[in-house]
C-alpha cells in the first residue's frame, strides 16, 4: 500500500503516524511519485514552500529509506534549506505512468 502526500514536516508526519497506528506493515511512500513531485518542485524552483516545522532526523530517516540514495539526498536538502513541496503541484498529468 502506497502513501503519497505533500514532501513537508507534516506529510512526513502523517505518513508515520498512520504506519505506526495501524497495522498496515507494507505501507511506504509512493517513491515514484515523490521523484516526480521533486523533479518538477526542482525543474521550476517557484514551486518550493517554506517549511515552517521542524522533524527530527530519526524521523526523517524513517521516511527516506525507501529511497535511492540520490532522492534521499535531495529529501534532506531540502528540510536542511526549511523547504517544502506541496503535492498539489502535480497535475493528473503527472500521475499517467
Amino acid at each position: 500500500m502506497y502513501y503519497f502526500g505533500s514532501l513537508s514536516t507534516l506529510g512526513i508526519q502523517a505518513f508515520l503516524t498512520l504506519k505506526e497506528a495501524t497495522n498496515i506493515t507494507n505501507l511506504q511512500p509512493w517513491v515514484a511519485m515523490y521523484n516526480r513531485l521533486i523533479d518538477k518542485a526542482y525543474n521550476q524552483n517557484d514551486l518550493l514552500s517554506k517549511n515552517r516545522l521542524e522533524i527530527s532526523h530519526n524521523k526523517l530517516s524513517k521516511f527516506t529509506k525507501y529511497f535511492d540514495t540520490d532522492y534521499q539526498q535531495k529529501i534532506e536538502d531540502l528540510f536542511n534549506e526549511e523547504r517544502a513541496i506541496n503535492y498539489r503541484i502535480l497535475s493528473t498529468k503527472d500521475f499517467m505512468l
